[in-house]
């Protein structure tokens, strides 16, 4: 029943079963999925599987895909040398320069550092964004899910 729901919902799955003590669990892949999941609230069932959840939202990386015009009009507002910029977020410089080409995506946490130098909010940002990435794998558009997922766990 949980499978048929799971497959209703389109959320991707595996179930494996333990032979030693005939058990059968279902893993949830990929973090789209578990943002269905919270969104629904399906972690406040089990207050373990909420706290797990909770701990592991929280140390997430997540990184923010600007878009290339705005990316630009972004760090000139900055008005800073590139070392300047990587000294204030935790860098290198060598990764603001390829940060600023578009090939290195920021963290949430190092924008939300770098808003206070410049004329931009988190909102504009957002709407200046083209997807939103969770560790090396995962692409999420940005949508009130997300941004709901965001302000929660990374304090926007």
């Amino acid at each position: 029943m949980i499978c048929r729901a799971l497959k209703k919902e389109n959320i991707r799955y595996r179930v494996d079963c333990d032979k030693k003590d005939n058990s059968t669990n279902i893993i949830i892949t990929r973090w789209d999925n578990y943002l269905k999941l919270w969104e629904i609230k399906t972690f406040d069932v089990c207050k373990r599987k909420k706290d797990k959840f909770i701990d592991i939202a929280k140390n997430l990386d997540i990184y923010l895909s600007l878009n290339s015009q705005f990316r630009e009009k972004f760090f000139k507002s900055l008005n800073m040398y590139q070392w300047e910029i990587a000294k204030i977020i935790g860098s290198w410089q060598a990764n603001i320069c390829r940060t600023i080409d578009g090939t290195h995506l920021l963290k949430i946490e190092q924008i939300i550092k770098l808003l206070n130098c410049s004329g931009y909010n988190m909102c504009k940002m957002l709407n200046n964004s083209n997807y939103v990435r969770i560790g090396s794998l995962t692409k999420l558009e940005i949508n009130n899910t997300t941004v709901n997922f965001l302000k929660e766990f990374k304090s926007l």
